[in-house]
Order: structure tokens, then C-alpha cells, then sequence
């Protein structure tokens, strides 16, 4: 075989090569394909994403390959024009950089160095009918995470409890809300680093960096441990959470939720004067965030552009971003905002609607047997699901404190609220983890 045919199949095997890698880590790592395919597969994402760095190797082996081919080729004989060259590896470089280090770069956590405001420097920024969640560590001021802020970062260490055991909000977009989960260290005291890498089924895939080990953000399982508990080797099998029973034989723990709700800025500002604000720095502030660069800024500002407008109109529309959820329970509206909880293998959800027409805004029923009351507290526009005490009725309503007067003595007491609500979520994506889900229960 002559030179010239040898230099034009190496030029276009090894862009074959770089390109073919580079669609296929795009394909997998990313989920704008679920968006195009309308289908997803959990098995293909996390086996691909373990083998990231091999299959990113290879990829850009192809395109630094074809590149010496084309330019260490004699003038006059390269295997194709200039312009076949540069497609050829801009669209592999594209695809690479899309699937291997974009969504790292694009969905930075703040897990360190996390900026949090009073409430009056808050003010400047979030609006007071801006929505977000709250939650609140024992001993310590509530902390507020309005949707805007905790968008594009998906995780923030929210502090660290009295027995220091960090706590860290994990919010997804699409779902609706955040969830707080304790994250103790391991065994031989590595802190774990709770990180977003995807979604699957309109909820937020989680790495622990610590572990290498994935889980949805919903679910609360440690997935790549229940994996290996069952003996199999296909993420499929674990996607949807198993009774509790079955999952203390296989020695897996759902992780521990600390308490969180929703309520307004203008209303948790009132309500929680000496609170905190949790305010994404990258977004608001980049002139102080360490060995920040105008690019990044330029960077930074198309991404929440985008972020902002998409996830405006999910929000608003009965549009799916992510359309792979398909059938949906008809009790409610697909985008209906739901606040679901479990209590064990019992799950529920109540809407804000349904409690605050309720009398008093009040609610009381029962889940696995343990006395619960739904209270929606009009002032702050605020639905929490509180413990009861005892299997006696709560009549009048329980407010953001926790606070509620029973008794023919009017005594005031004081309300736990339950650790397992999932404060305002959709109910197309509450329904499809928990389909045996009651709605809106009564005694």
C-alpha cells in the first residue's frame, strides 16, 4: 500500500476514532440525549461515567493522533482538506469537552467555601416572593436556599450539627425541591463530598466523591452499596427503593433527612430575622471567588442564562425538559407541587391547596400508625407536616415554629417537624419513584 493511502487511513481512522469516543461520552455522560431520544438508561450512564478518564484518554488519543497524521504529512499530499481536518476534531473536541468536563465545570457544588448573607444584605438580591427552602440545624438559625441561588450548585454545606455531623442540601431543578442529609464521615474519618453529575427521571443523580458511590437524590440510597448487597451489576435493578425490611437484611440505611420546608423570602425574612441566606457566589459575586477570570465570568453568565429560561418554563408549563417520565397518575396534575413524605413503607403526599382549606388549615392523620398533622400556616405560606404528641387531634394551627395551642387549658406546645418531607415537589416525579404514594390522607 502506497504512503499516501497509509496517511489517509490512519487520518480517517483516527478521526473515526476521536470522534466515535467523543460521541459516545457525550451520549452517555450527558442527558441532553434524553431530551432528543426520550428514553434513558441508568446502567450505560454509570458504567460509562466509572470508565470516564479511560474513554476520555482514547478520545483524545484519536484527535492528537489524526492531528500529527494531517500536519506531519508532506504539503501537497495530506489526506484531505484543512477544513475536513478542523470539523473533524472541533466536533470531537466539542463532544469530549461537552460529556467529560462540562458538566463538572458547569454544576460546581459549594460544599466549601459557602457564602451565606443576613437576611437584610439578602434583601438586595433575592426578591421577597422568591421561593426556597429552609431548614434548620439544632441550636442554630434557620437557613434559607432560595431557588435561584441553589439552582445551578445543586449542593451546599448547609453547617454542622452539635454532634458534628455535617449536613448538605441537595437540590434538583427538575424535581422542584432540595433535600438535607446528613453526611457523616466514613469509618476511618474521610468526610464525605456529595457532587451532582446527572439526572435520571426528572431527579438529580448523586456521586460521593469520598465513595466513587452513586444514588438519586429523592431515594436517599446508597445505590452502588445496594448494588453489591443484591449481587447484580446492573444500575437498573436499583433505581426504585425497596421496603424497608428488605433493605436492613442487605444491611443498606436510607441516609438520615433533617427537617425542611418552604416558605417566601419575604416571609422567612420576617419570620427569622437573625437567619441566613445561602447566596451562590459564582453568580452573584465572581469578582471574589478565588482565581476567578473574565472567561469564566462570560462562562458563568451563558450557563445561568440558560438554567434560568429552562427551568422557568418547566416550572411554569406542563412542558418536560426531560420528557422520559410517561405515564402519570391522574389523582393530581403532572406539575402539581406536592409536599411527600414516608413514615417507613408508607408514603404521602398533601398539596398546599387541600390544608389550607382545611378548618384552622389543619389536618390530622396517621401514617404507619404514628399520629402526624398537616398545618398550613397562612401568615407565612408555609405547609409543614408535624409529630403529634399522641394519638389526640390537633384543632388549632401549628405555624412555622412548630408552635400550636391544645388543651382546654390553651396550653402552647411545641411540634417536631417530620424529617422525611420533601417540601414542594412535583407530583409527575414524586408519583413515578412512589407510585403506592396516599394523597392528601385524612383520620
Amino acid at each position: 500500500m502506497a504512503a499516501s493511502q497509509l496517511r489517509t487511513a490512519a487520518f480517517y481512522g483516527t478521526g473515526a476514532l476521536g470522534l466515535g469516543t467523543g460521541a459516545y461520552i457525550f451520549h452517555t455522560l450527558t442527558d441532553f440525549s434524553q431530551a432528543i431520544t426520550q428514553r434513558e438508561n441508568r446502567n450505560d450512564f454509570m458504567q460509562s461515567y466509572n470508565n470516564r478518564h479511560r474513554n476520555a484518554a482514547i478520545g483524545m488519543s484519536g484527535i492528537v493522533a489524526n492531528t500529527l497524521v494531517y500536519w506531519t504529512s508532506p504539503k501537497g499530499k495530506r489526506p484531505a482538506p484543512v477544513l475536513v481536518w478542523a470539523g473533524m476534531n472541533g466536533a470531537a473536541l466539542a463532544l469530549w469537552y461537552g460529556g467529560y468536563l462540562n458538566p463538572e465545570i458547569m454544576l460546581r457544588p459549594r460544599n466549601h467555601n459557602t457564602m451565606y448573607l443576613s437576611t437584610c444584605d439578602a434583601a438586595k438580591i433575592v426578591k421577597d416572593g422568591d421561593t426556597g427552602v429552609v431548614t434548620q440545624l439544632e441550636d442554630q438559625e434557620p437557613r434559607y436556599y432560595p431557588d435561584k441561588q441553589i439552582l445551578r450548585p445543586h449542593m451546599a454545606l448547609v453547617g454542622v450539627k452539635k454532634d458534628k455531623t455535617p449536613a448538605t442540601i441537595c437540590y434538583c431543578g427538575l424535581t422542584g425541591t432540595g433535600v438535607v442529609y446528613e453526611a457523616p464521615p466514613l469509618p476511618d474519618g474521610t468526610p464525605h463530598e456529595f457532587v451532582p453529575i446527572t439526572q435520571m427521571k426528572n431527579n438529580l443523580i448523586i456521586l460521593d466523591k469520598a465513595t466513587g458511590h452513586f444514588g438519586h437524590q429523592i431515594n436517599g440510597l446508597n445505590e452502588t452499596r445496594l448494588l453489591e448487597a443484591l449481587g447484580e451489576d446492573n444500575y437498573d435493578k436499583v433505581g426504585t427503593r425497596l421496603p424497608v425490611k428488605e433493605l436492613e437484611k442487605l444491611g443498606i440505611e436510607p441516609g438520615k433527612e433533617v427537617p425542611s420546608w418552604r416558605m417566601p423570602f419575604g416571609a422567612f425574612a420576617s419570620a427569622f430575622p437573625q437567619g441566613q441566606v445561602f447566596i451562590n457566589d459564582y453568580r452573584e459575586f465572581p469578582e471574589v471567588t478565588k482565581g476567578y477570570r473574565p472567561v469564566w465570568r462570560f462562562y458563568d453568565w451563558i450557563i445561568d442564562t440558560v438554567f434560568d429560561n429552562a427551568i422557568g418554563r418547566h416550572n411554569t408549563t406542563n412542558f418536560q425538559m426531560f420528557p422520559t417520565i410517561k405515564d402519570v397518575d391522574e389523582r393530581l396534575p403532572p406539575k402539581q407541587r406536592v409536599f411527600g413524605f414516608n413514615v417507613g413503607d408508607e408514603f404521602a403526599c398533601f398539596t398546599e391547596e387541600f390544608a389550607e382549606k382545611a378548618k384552622n388549615g389543619v389536618v390530622n392523620f396517621k401514617l404507619d400508625g404514628v399520629p402526624l398533622v398537616a398545618s398550613y400556616d397562612s401568615k407565612n405560606e408555609s405547609l409543614g407536616i408535624f409529630k403529634r404528641k399522641d394519638d389526640k387531634p390537633i384543632y388549632d394551627n401549628v405555624n412555622v415554629y412548630g408552635e400550636t395551642i391544645i388543651g382546654k387549658n390553651k396550653d402552647t406546645v411545641k411540634l417536631d417537624r417530620l424529617e422525611t418531607v420533601k417540601a414542594g415537589l412535583f407530583w409527575f416525579v414524586w408519583q413515578e419513584f412512589f407510585p403506592q404514594t396516599k394523597v392528601n390522607p385524612t383520620e
